[in-house]
């Protein structure tokens, strides 16, 4: 019986019918409680009866409330009124692939684009042990976000086999299938007491009765993506029986025959994914997204750059609603009524962005203590970063005047006021508006937290211990929490409920993966209490009985009793996917003990593209990466370039510019730095592990063993080789992020001297093409400026004074390049004298804003030999800084 516009589901008012199919019925619906449009699935009456379609139902309910993943549906909530089982989910906006295949195939870019969407969806899923078991154009919805996909009703968890416990699929559903149905018409519909699945794009081994795993959806996918770029089905037929035969026997034509301008390595993708043998295709959606991310930029022209999609709303006839349909039902009632944490989107201003990473990050979103409100740092269109605060049951952020600047933000007790740092000062503002106080001195600051008697725990330099200053203005701090044995910050102070201890992340710049040091601590206000807690990469927090910590990107909790700082019972993931800086330690995460938590998704290691652009910075070639790129080198003759990508770990890629082809060159060292030879044979890079270090050597074409030229027990970073190749330049970190940067001498191989000594950390140095020069930046002025020094005679000439890093000394010796702080690339004309070095006014060429750049030992750019062109590594879209999600009743997943 359909559902009438006004009649009430729970908190759920159904405003229209939205669609039916065999599996479900699809309202358009609003949740009253947060004033939110959702789609609504219920099971018709007339299959109410069916015990196989109610265990569809629980298996996909099951299923898909355990994906969270920006491309695929998201289900809300689970109900049961009046008889009526429902589903609540995501309201979609668009078109299904479908539909949209309907106008023919489409343009390469938006193809591959839609591929690496949904490739992203399959690898969550198949992580997380989900087989979708029915991919098809009519299960992808295209939205403004990009790609959706939906209908998990086909999917089957893996479980663990009867023998050994190893993980592996269930096996489907037994084929009952007579003469009549095989020889029917050909429909793209799943018949009733048919192979599960639809079949023009079903795998061959599901069609035989084997077992569907991720390589069963790897081959659907190939379908898929066949039908987008060749505009036609890769198996068809006039019967059933003929579409299966075809699966199980023939090889569709490569999709570069049958449309032009095709990249021939499409064709190798494609056929990897539609291999007969499982075992012979790609064997996880990881792969294979890695592989299709490589071939978007084969689709861009040379001097233009890439289109923008256009498909989101070409032809779509009116608003689609979509519940990520086919979720199947019989949910038992006890599920219905049991929690059920919720999440909602929120987002930033109009032309605003959050910033999360990187060292210069301003920090994510945080809860004041009741709750009701948050605290965040945007920045707009003009790189101006600023306080807001906005009420949870509002749509409008406040700006807080005088907050310009603003970085890592906490909330008092009360609610009443925020604390943040903001020119290297501590300082508190009231929500109300009203003057901004400095506190105290924070040069360098690593977070802060508001302890019930109105003073506050902070760390005020990247290197101190923890301080307690009281809350009222020109107050004095002193250090209460000093840094652990082995530690080289203390950072992330959160003060506990009794207002007499607190929580903190400690480790060491050198080593900070060494478990015995990096991780969460637990203090006393009173000095008596030090020790460490549970390995961590980030912040901590305490709530509903448990601490908060990130792992692997990963929120855990563990109950913990902050009085005596004990931890017991099991570690429960919360949250996947939880935006991340490796460069400050420091997750985008917050909870309280009223039920909501806010987080905000991502990772830092997003995919980057590189851009070949020209002086004026307007692009004339891209292509994308795989991976993350954080150092970027181009050969001595122009054509190539190593680049230094990973997730982590990193490892060097020596790219080929003209070609768009790469080789993998490093595989059994961390590199953490790397330079050409002047003949370009030979790459020099910096590697090892924890505090051990080494400096290499090894063949650009991957040929012969890296040679050791150097052994040491500390940590290193290949900068530059001199143009002749008699000198290299590495630093080596002296205990924290204070840096020296040494000489050594190749010809022949001598023994290294200091060449730049701390106490400020100093990096990217690089040789004049002379080699009498040598450029550098440090921090002895309280921000990076450009410096150059003698190779022989020493002493220093500062260049900038506006700021400056990442510089590159061009080949024709009368200019320097570097980056401004605000992401301008920067030329600077220099004279050399026999005793010194003489900078011109320098002179903005573009910006070049999204640069990956999260190590000062890295450069996201470099410069040709020319001058004329530069390779840019840039983040491009990424999930990170787009958006919050706010987590209601998240402690119901602490019951799983």
């Amino acid at each position: 019986m359909a559902l009438e516009s006004g009649r009430k589901l729970g908190p759920y008012e159904i405003l229209a019918a939205a669609g039916a199919g065999g599996m479900g019925e699809v309202y358009r619906a609003r949740d009253t409680r947060l004033d939110r449009t959702v789609a609504i699935k219920v099971l018709p009456s007339d299959l109410s009866s069916s015990a196989e379609l109610k265990q569809r139902f629980e298996r996909e309910a099951k299923a898909i409330s355990s994906l969270q993943h920006p491309h695929i549906c998201t289900l809300y909530d689970v109900g049961s009124q009046d008889g009526i089982d429902f589903l609540v989910m995501e309201y979609l906006e668009g078109q299904t692939l479908a539909e949209r295949l309907n106008k023919g195939s489409l343009p390469l870019q938006e193809a591959l684009k839609i591929a690496t969407d949904i490739t992203d969806a399959l690898d969550k899923a198949h992580r997380q042990g989900i087989i979708h078991r029915d991919l098809k154009p009519g299960n992808i919805m295209l939205t403004k976000s990009g790609a959706k996909l939906m209908d998990f009703g086909l999917a089957k968890p893996m479980m663990a086999a009867a023998t050994g416990g190893a993980i592996g699929p269930i096996t489907p559903s037994t084929p009952t299938m007579n003469l009549a149905s095989l020889t029917s018409a050909s429909s793209p519909l799943t018949q009733k007491g048919s192979i599960v699945g639809t079949f023009q794009y079903l795998a061959p081994e599901v069609l035989q009765g084997a077992e569907a795993d991720a390589r069963s959806d790897i081959f659907s996918f190939g379908c898929v993506l066949y039908e987008m770029v060749a505009g036609r089905r890769a198996f068809e037929g006039k019967t059933q029986l003929k579409v299966m035969s075809s699966i199980l026997e023939d090889e569709p034509p490569a999709v570069s025959s049958l449309r032009g301008a095709l990249p021939a390595s499409l064709d190798r993708v494609v056929a990897g994914c539609l291999t007969k043998d499982p075992e012979q295709r790609f064997q996880c959606a990881r792969d294979l997204k890695l592989q299709l991310e490589w071939l978007l930029p084969e689709g861009t022209s040379v001097g233009q750059p890439a289109r923008k999609t256009n498909w989101l709303w070409a032809g779509a006839t009116g608003v689609l609603v979509l519940l990520c349909a086919g979720l199947l039902f019989g949910i038992l009632r006890e599920q219905a009524s049991a929690p059920f944490a919720i999440e909602a989107y929120l987002l930033p201003p109009e032309n605003h962005r959050f910033t999360l990473t990187a060292d210069d990050a301003s920090g994510p979103v945080v809860l004041s203590g009741d709750g009701k409100n948050i605290a965040f740092v945007a920045v707009d269109e003009h790189d101006v970063t600023q306080l807001y605060v906005r009420p949870l049951n509002s749509s409008r952020s406040v700006p807080i005047p005088g907050t310009e600047g603003a970085e890592y933000p906490f909330w008092s007790p009360d609610g009443k006021s925020i604390g943040f740092f903001s020119a290297s000062k501590l300082r508190r503002v009231a929500v109300s508006g009203g003057p901004v106080l400095d506190i105290c001195d924070a040069p360098r600051p690593r977070g802060g937290t508001w302890a019930p008697d109105n003073t506050i725990l902070f760390a005020p330099d990247i290197t101190s211990g923890i301080f307690r200053v009281s809350a009222s203005p020109g107050s004095t701090a002193t250090e209460i929490v000093p840094r652990a044995k082995g530690n080289t910050t203390n950072r992330w102070p959160h003060i506990l409920p009794d207002g007499k201890h607190l929580v903190y992340l400690g480790t060491n710049h050198s080593d900070p993966y060494a478990s015995a040091v990096h991780g969460i601590y637990f203090a006393s206000l009173d000095g008596k209490a030090n020790r460490f807690l549970v390995p961590a990469d980030s912040n901590a927090t305490f709530a509903y009985g448990h601490l908060l910590w990130v792992q692997s990107g990963s929120v855990m909790a563990r109950k913990f009793d902050p009085s005596n700082g004990t931890l017991s019972g099991e570690t429960i993931g919360l949250i996947d996917g939880v935006a991340y800086s490796t460069s400050t330690w420091y997750a985008a995460f917050d909870a309280t003990g009223n039920g909501v938590a806010v987080y905000q998704p991502g990772s830092e290691f997003k995919n980057s593209q590189l851009l070949v652009v020209g002086r004026d910075g307007k692009t004339e070639h891209s292509f994308a990466q795989a991976d993350h790129v954080l150092d970027v080198r181009i050969s001595p003759d122009g054509h190539r370039a190593a680049i230094l990508a990973g997730g982590p770990p990193f490892n060097i890629w020596i790219v080929d510019l003209e070609k768009g082809t790469r080789v993998r060159l490093t595989f059994d060292s961390t590199p953490e730095g790397m330079a050409w030879s002047p003949d370009g044979r030979m790459i020099y890079y910096s590697g090892g592990k924890g505090n051990e270090g080494e400096l290499l050597r090894q063949a650009a074409d991957g040929s012969g063993k890296p040679e050791v030229l150097l052994q040491s027990h500390n940590s290193v970073h290949v900068s530059n080789l001199s143009p002749h190749g008699d000198y290299l330049l590495f630093h080596q970190p002296t205990g924290s992020v204070v840096s020296t940067t040494w000489v050594l001498p190749l010809k022949p191989l001598g023994t290294p001297r200091v060449l730049v000594p701390g106490p400020a950390g100093v990096h990217e140095a690089s040789f004049s093409p002379d080699e009498k020069w040598v450029l550098y930046h440090t921090t002895e002025t309280g921000r990076y400026e450009l410096y150059v020094t003698s190779l022989a005679n020493g002493g220093k000439q500062q260049l900038t004074t506006d700021g400056a890093l990442f510089s590159r000394w061009g080949h024709d010796a009368k200019h320097i390049y570097y980056l401004a702080p605000d992401g301008a690339v920067m030329e600077m004309p220099v004279t050399e004298t026999a005793r010194t070095v003489d900078a011109g006014p320098a002179h903005e060429l573009f910006k070049a804003p999204g640069l990956s750049a999260t190590s000062f030992f890295a450069a996201p750019w470099d410069a040709t030999p020319d001058g004329k062109h530069f390779l840019l590594s840039t983040t491009g879209a990424r999930d990170n800084g787009t958006r919050a999600v706010v987590l209601l009743d998240w402690q119901a997943r602490l019951k799983k």
